[in-house]
């Protein structure tokens, strides 16, 4: 009687065997029902076997699909991925096609493949090449559309919006032999696509991330947009990065690979200067000039230094716009007794509370909110003290002192800025600049983005900067505020040379042993261990090498996650995977994360 190896959407690095019906085949990457101890569980078939008679063995309920999902190419990336990454390969066929019908799937019969033999990765040097703004970058990804010669197009997005916006600019010049590919399309739209690109050829696919891992058999290039944005990072397991998933496709199908970008982040700048990529600098354009002030504030009234207020008070007054660009949400990040200094904490669970308005408190942890109390139950005083203003702050005050404007807070959810004088929002209020055109773009504390944790804030706030000036007008100016306007970050954007801040980056990161000159890998335990099981890891962890990080999560039930520095990721995740199989400890990893 013929087997068959299935894997299931669950965090085990196994696969299991199961007899076939009688007069039953089946191919790597169909789809099948099986049971699973009490449950039937929709599998992936991953190998055929012979049977041994050994141990007897329970048999598939159904085969879902008349042909493999998986083209022999998708096969061999999901493996690829599960290995680097650290995901059980279920896992990661569950990301890939979890979304789809779960009733038959028609598709003509295409070639197949073995898992373990898949095409053989070869080596390509992708192009990355910088614009000087949108609408260039723009211009430039659709004469490639043009240009293509056969073969698909697979085109990469960072954020649906992005990808939706292309997609109906070209719709209408390539008709039939365009299609988008998101995880937001219904089940049904997206397996009618799957099937598409698992048959047709010659097609130009439009995706966010999940796109990646598109069934297409004749890919002839790859355009990842914006490749260092944290939209190509997925946050569950498989915790993969659309770069790195791209690099390896397109020397699967040896494609050519674009990697378009506003500002290229410091890892690909190291790549280019160590010729594993072409680089293409954006041409020369005069952009906003930059102002650093120095700055710290002194009181309640002192949120603006006085050259800040001097050239937005001259924008508003000749009739132009002005947008403010801010850290934090809410009122205030810090609430207190202004007498005795006592924090303002949770009722039900002692969390300190955060300021959302000026009379109503929110806490993180419960997600519950409550009103100001009269009074400090401490003292009874009944002053409080803020600090880390909030956008709602600065919105307050600029109402109190500028009550004749239209003053407008951005929400994510807008398609469109809205009409105002001035427009308040996060660092996410970058895509609509171009739109909303401000004659100033103020950034009233600058050490709440540069401060953050994470050894990577510094060169975030420095990319979102540049791309912020590629989108507004070139007579337009930027204020930053700081406490510090003496680091490299903020010499580089006010010489607008971006090569000092790159320069002075390396130079840390590589006396740090700091990504990009090393990797990061982050060791997530499962929700639901034991005390015993977590300590277990916590003794093991430190024999591997150097912990830069132990955290703990309140999303994970107050477990601690690791960040290991090392060298070799992969040979760490295959160690650690080795002693929790033996230990039975669930756990999860993410190879350099975002955070």
């Amino acid at each position: 009687m013929k087997t068959v190896r299935v894997v299931f959407d669950l965090p085990v690095r196994k696969s299991f065997s199961y007899t076939l019906p009688e007069k039953e085949e089946v191919l790597p990457g169909q789809r099948v029902l099986a049971p699973f101890g009490p449950r039937k569980l929709l599998g992936w078939v991953v190998a055929n076997e012979e049977e041994t008679g050994e141990i007897p063995l329970r048999s598939i309920l159904k085969i879902v699909d008349e042909h493999p999902l998986f083209s022999p190419s998708l096969l061999g990336l999901c493996q690829w991925v599960s290995s680097y990454y650290g995901a059980s390969l279920g896992n990661v066929f569950g990301a890939v096609s979890g979304g789809l019908s779960r009733t038959f799937i028609p598709s003509v019969p295409l070639e197949t493949s073995s898992i373990s033999s898949y095409l053989t990765p070869k080596d390509i040097i992708p192009d990355l090449i910088e614009f000087s703004s949108p609408k260039e970058k723009i211009d430039f990804l659709q004469r490639l559309v043009s240009k293509r010669s056969s073969g698909s197009l697979l085109i990469l997005f960072s954020h649906i919006s992005h990808c939706l916006h292309t997609f109906q600019q070209l719709r209408s010049q390539y008709n039939d032999r365009i299609l988008l590919f998101t995880g937001d399309l219904n089940k049904t739209t997206k397996t009618q696509h799957w099937v598409r690109m698992r048959s047709q050829k010659n097609l130009i696919v439009l995706g966010t991330r999940i796109a990646a891992f598109s069934p297409l058999s004749d890919i002839e290039t790859i355009i990842i947009d914006e490749p260092d944005h944290f939209g190509h990072k997925e946050n569950s397991s498989p915790r993969y990065e659309t770069k790195e998933v791209a690099w390896y496709l397109a020397q699967l199908f040896s494609s050519s690979l674009f990697f378009l970008t506003l500002q290229r982040d410091l890892s690909l700048h190291i790549a280019a200067e160590k010729k594993h990529i072409t680089f293409t600098p954006s041409r020369s354009r005069a952009l906003p000039k930059t102002v650093v002030l120095h700055f710290r504030k002194r009181g309640k009234k002192s949120l603006f230094h006085q050259d800040s207020i001097h050239f937005l008070e001259k924008t508003l007054f000749s009739g132009d716009r002005a947008a403010i660009i801010h850290a934090r949400k809410g009122y205030a990040r810090f609430l207190g007794c202004a007498a005795c200094g006592s924090r303002l904490l949770c009722p039900e669970c002692e969390t300190p509370l955060l300021a959302q308005t000026s009379k109503v408190l929110f806490c993180s942890h419960d997600r519950k909110t409550f009103p100001l109390p009269s009074s400090c139950s401490e003292c009874g005083g009944k002053k409080w003290r803020y600090s880390m203003e909030g956008i709602e702050k600065y919105s307050e005050f600029l109402n109190r002192q500028y009550p004749g404007f239209r003053i407008s807070s951005f929400e994510s959810h807008f398609a469109r800025p809205p009409s105002c004088d001035i427009l308040l929002g996060t660092i996410g209020m970058e895509e609509i600049l171009s739109q909303f055109s401000p004659g100033i773009l103020l950034i009233p504390d600058g050490d709440s983005f540069v401060a953050r944790a994470g050894f990577k804030s510094e060169e975030r706030f420095f990319l979102a900067i540049q791309r912020m000036r590629k989108r507004l007008p070139e007579n337009a100016l930027l204020f930053i505020q700081s406490s510090n306007n003496e680091i490299a970050l903020f010499h580089a954007l006010t010489k607008d040379n971006p090569d000092i801040f790159y320069t002075a980056e390396s130079r840390i990161r590589k006396k740090l042993h700091f990504p990009p000159f090393s990797h990061f890998l982050k060791i997530i335990p499962g929700r639901k261990i034991s005390k015993e099981k977590e300590e277990l890891l916590e003794s093991f962890i430190p024999s591997l090498g150097d912990i830069y990080d132990a955290s703990f999560s309140f999303s994970r039930g107050g477990k601690k996650a690791f960040l290991l520095k090392t060298d070799f990721p992969q040979k760490h995740i295959e160690e650690i995977i080795s002693f929790c199989d033996r230990k039975k400890i669930p756990v999860s990893f993410d190879v350099d994360p975002y955070e």
